[in-house]
């Protein structure tokens, strides 16, 4: 990229109106207005038979039972120390939603990304694969 596409990508990316992010397929840099990223990302949330909202509480729970999982594979010898340590959850970022649009469907949908890296539950997820 030249200087000056890299200073107008810049310039873009400052702009609270539009999104700038890659295509779902291809090399492609893909501009979209913000409220259209923003509907689309929110009808993908809503949708009902792919994500539900979990209430606090549960996923307290949820965390709890995931934190014991690995103390309790090592417990009981069923993991050595060292992935005991590759599993442990960590503290950090909670998972991150986005959308990068199929611009070679009409209506240019998006394709939902859950990214859990740096995720309380990376490091479990990461070993499990």
């Amino acid at each position: 990229m030249s200087s000056a596409e890299e200073d107008a990508m810049k310039r873009l990316k400052m702009n609270n109106d539009v999104v700038v992010l890659p295509a779902d397929k291809g090399r492609a840099t893909v501009m979209m207005d913000r409220s259209d990223y923003n509907a689309k990302s929110q009808a993908l949330l809503d949708d009902q038979q792919s994500y539900q909202p979990t209430p606090p509480s549960q996923a307290k729970f949820m965390i709890s039972q995931l934190t014991g999982l690995p103390n309790r594979l090592r417990r009981n010898n069923v993991i050595s120390q060292d992935e005991w340590r590759r599993t442990k959850l960590t503290d950090t970022a909670l998972a991150r939603f986005y959308g990068l649009p199929k611009i070679h469907q009409p209506n240019v949908p998006l394709r939902p990304i859950v990214e859990l890296k740096g995720s309380r539950t990376f490091n479990l997820c990461k070993w499990m694969s």
